[in-house]
C-alpha cells in the first residue's frame, strides 16, 4: 500500500513526518547507551563487538536532567554497526511495543527505530529479531 504522506499513523504524526526526519552527523557509541534528547534526529551507530543495549529512559528522567520531555515526532534511528547484538531496552516504567515483543536488531548493518507514541510508550519498527 502506498501512502500519500498525509495518513495519520500515530497522534500528530503522519507518514510524511517519518520520511522527512532530518538526520545530522551520525553518533557512534561503542558500548550500551541511554537515549538522550540530543540523540533525536541523528543516526545512532552502535559499534560494539559484544552485546549492547540502547535504553529508552522515562520521560520524567529526561525532564529531571533539564531537557524538554519527549514529544510526538521523537524518533531514535539505531543501527547495529558492530558485530555485537544491539537490543532496545526499557527503563523501569517504559513500555516498548513491537511485533511479537522483539527488541534485538536482526543483524550487523541492519536498523530499527524507536518512535514515541505517548508518555513512556515507544513503538519499535524495523529489522528486529
Amino acid at each position: 500500500m502506498l501512502m500519500s504522506g498525509n495518513e495519520q499513523l500515530l497522534p500528530n504524526i503522519t507518514s510524511r513526518d517519518l520520511l522527512s526526519i532530518p538526520l545530522g552527523p551520525p553518533l557512534i557509541y561503542t558500548a550500551s547507551h541511554v537515549a538522550r534528547p540530543d540523540d533525536v534526529g541523528r543516526l545512532i551507530l552502535m559499534n560494539s563487538a559484544s552485546a549492547n543495549s540502547f535504553t529508552i529512559p522515562t520521560d520524567l528522567t529526561v525532564v529531571s536532567q533539564g531537557f524538554q520531555a519527549f514529544h510526538p515526532g521523537t524518533v531514535f534511528h539505531v543501527v547495529m554497526y558492530g558485530a555485537g547484538v544491539t537490543s532496545f531496552a526499557a527503563a523501569s516504567g517504559v513500555t516498548l511495543l513491537s511485533e511479537t515483543s522483539h527488541v534485538d536488531i536482526a543483524g550487523q548493518y541492519m536498523s530499527a527505530a524507536a518512535i514515541w507514541v505517548r508518555p513512556n510508550e515507544w513503538l519499535l519498527l524495523g529489522r528486529l529479531a
